[in-house]
């Protein structure tokens, strides 16, 4: 008994391995224990999501009829999706008219439709011209794109609705150019999706960012569910997942009762915003805000994310989760891999994996730390830049561009830690000691990404100053 006993607090888990449970899985292939499933996923979802009644009517018609599981999602993905999502007040008030003024049938005669003939020849294009720049390089095309646009859209003599349709057009484009990249490359394959297929992997109906989550219709013929007992399996965990998500909300709800209304523990941006006014918060309290924020953060993208792939894995696929466990994380790596993790996969797959291909290939520890700072510095920038770049029709592309200069830095430093946590020589796993493996290492991670953050939120000069007096004290 002794060795059990011992093993326990190893072995625990608030929400047990049903998944793993042979009985649990032949109830669930029944269609009671569908039924229950579904029953006890659509509580949690009311709690949790919007459109939760449509989202379960289109997960159980997947339970029930998984040979037309990808048109559903199609279906459903057309049916939740805002197509005038662009951010439309600002601009048409940018376009010198009210949002009233322009009519939803000339934006999507003008802006919507246009777009989908778009997606849909450079698609077209990357299936029948394989061996092209545009099967190639669907990501160096997009980018060429998206820059005649902006250049036509910043300095083209256009007025009213011209001028509100073409940054309309531009804002649509670049929330789903990372969609359209992965669809593109996957048209250039022979095992390629059809353009039906692929309009549900764009901002699917269980919910993303302008990240794709999961990523591509490539990724998703290799998850989804092949057979009752898998579909079974997958469905049970997402269930898991999303009581997981639910909890987690509570545990949130109550954390930031404590932290912020009973100890008063001040954001980021307000110790900053004293120190620089020459009244700095106490020592402690600026101390606290830095982890308090990170571990918000951390709580925030796990609940959406979790909702997100919950529906997802209830819907058939066996998607990882977006974020997994990164206070567990033992190097500055690690971390990045387990905090977003699709949107790391997405950097990897656009620019770590062509640059890695290309250069310094009789150099392997250069050829890896090159391919993550590009990644990381210059996708991660770009990625940010693509999302705001609508704002420039207020003030203009140079102050747009320069805005980022901040980010950039900021992007620089992670890019150099996980480039030189990934090349830097790892003792083996448990050679350290318990302590140091799951205590020590973990938190000088958080500290690092603490001091990081120092440099999101301000700029370099104020950011080492601050982080100055964080040290000292004074």
């Amino acid at each position: 008994m002794l060795p059990a006993v011992s093993s326990w607090p190893k072995n625990f888990r608030l929400i047990p391995r049903l998944e793993n449970d042979p009985r649990v899985i032949a109830f669930v292939q029944t269609v009671p224990g569908k039924l229950a499933l579904l029953a006890v996923f659509g509580l949690a979802l009311s709690i949790l999501g919007s459109a939760w009644q449509l989202k379960l009517a289109l997960i159980t018609c997947i339970t029930f009829v998984p040979q037309a599981r990808r048109l559903l999602v199609t279906i459903g993905t057309l049916l939740l999706t805002d197509f005038f999502w662009f951010n439309r007040g600002a601009l048409a008030l940018a376009a010198g008219r009210s949002p009233a003024g322009f009519s939803r049938a000339s934006e999507f005669f003008w802006i919507i439709l246009p777009f989908v003939f778009l997606c849909a020849g450079l698609m077209w294009l990357s299936a029948t011209y394989k061996n092209s720049l545009v099967g190639r390089r669907p990501l160096l095309v997009l980018m060429g794109i998206g820059s005649a646009l902006l250049l036509v859209a910043c300095y083209a003599p256009l007025f009213g609705f011209a001028r509100f349709a073409v940054w309309a057009f531009l804002d649509t484009f670049c929330l789903y150019v990372w969609y359209l990249a992965y669809s593109m490359s996957d048209c250039a394959t022979p095992q390629g999706d059809r353009l039906l297929s692929q309009a549900g992997t764009f901002h699917p109906f269980w919910g993303s960012t302008s990240v794709p989550i999961p990523k591509g219709a490539r990724h998703w013929r290799t998850i989804e569910a092949r057979s009752p007992e898998d579909l079974a399996v997958t469905m049970v965990k997402g269930v898991k997942l999303i009581a997981w998500c639910l909890l987690l909300s509570r545990v949130q709800g109550y954390y930031v009762l404590l932290v912020h209304q009973k100890l008063a523990i001040p954001a980021p941006s307000q110790c900053i915003q004293a120190f620089q006014a020459g009244q700095p918060l106490g020592w402690a309290r600026n101390w606290l805000s830095w982890p308090d924020d990170l571990l918000q953060q951390l709580m925030e993208i796990s609940i959406w994310g979790h909702t997100f792939i919950a529906t997802c894995r209830m819907a058939g696929f066996r998607a990882l989760r977006n974020t997994y466990a990164p206070l567990s994380s033992r190097t500055i790596a690690e971390y990045w891999n387990r905090y977003y993790f699709y949107f790391k996969e997405l950097l990897v797959d656009m620019f770590f994996y062509p640059t890695f291909i290309r250069c310094f290939k009789r150099y392997p520890k250069l050829r890896i730390a090159f391919a993550t700072f590009v990644a990381a510095s210059l996708g991660n920038t770009l990625f940010h830049l693509t999302r705001t770049l609508h704002t420039a029709i207020s003030f203009s592309l140079l102050t747009t561009i320069l805005s980022f200069r901040n980010y950039f830095f900021y992007s620089v430093l992670l890019a150099l830690g996980i480039a030189l946590s990934q090349v830097r020589p790892r003792k083996p796993l448990g050679s350290r000691g318990w302590f140091r493996e799951r205590v020590v290492a973990p938190a000088c991670v958080l500290g690092f990404y603490c001091f990081l953050h120092v440099f999101e939120i301000t700029s370099p000069g104020p950011g080492l100053r601050y982080l100055l007096f964080l040290l000292k004290g004074k």
